[in-house]
């Protein structure tokens, strides 16, 4: 199971050139559309749409980290946006801007969230703070809310 750590970096300067020098490789850029539907605290229910695709996804909060439970392609995007919105209600929709890299074992991505701010999202097995104070990320800010509750 992947898991996410997310790091808050909008005072963070030059964070790009951080992840070369420490040994990082820069790969694509894309932009995500996200719709959040309303769900209990601590479990998150998303539509996410971005050039590979549309994707239902189930994350858990869990010890400061999200669980990505699952991720499903899906190819009839209206009709299950209307069931969900049915079910549970929509909750927030967000646009990301991604920036990819990877680091070691780790993918990282730096997010700028339309009205959430600028986020670093290492995934891996088991992300660590330590990839942050790396890239010299002085007392790092991790998010332990989903983005739509921020």
């Amino acid at each position: 199971m992947q898991r996410e750590l997310k790091i808050r970096i909008d005072t963070v300067p030059n964070i790009e050139e951080r992840i070369i020098q420490a040994g990082g490789f820069k790969g694509r850029r894309a932009t995500y559309q996200y719709i959040y539907f309303n769900q209990p605290e601590g479990d998150i229910l998303k539509i996410t749409k971005k050039p590979e695709g549309t994707f239902k996804t189930v994350i858990k909060a869990r010890d400061g980290k999200f669980d990505i439970i699952s991720s499903e392609p899906i190819s009839n995007e209206s009709e299950l946006v209307r069931e969900l919105t049915a079910k549970f209600g929509v909750k927030k929709k967000l646009i990301n801007r991604r920036q990819f890299f990877t680091l070691d074992e780790d993918k990282l991505s730096l997010n700028d969230i339309e009205g959430v701010g600028k986020i670093l999202i290492i995934e891996g097995t088991d992300p660590s703070i330590e990839i942050a104070v790396r890239l010299g990320i002085v007392n790092p800010e991790v998010v332990t809310k989903s983005f739509d509750d921020l």
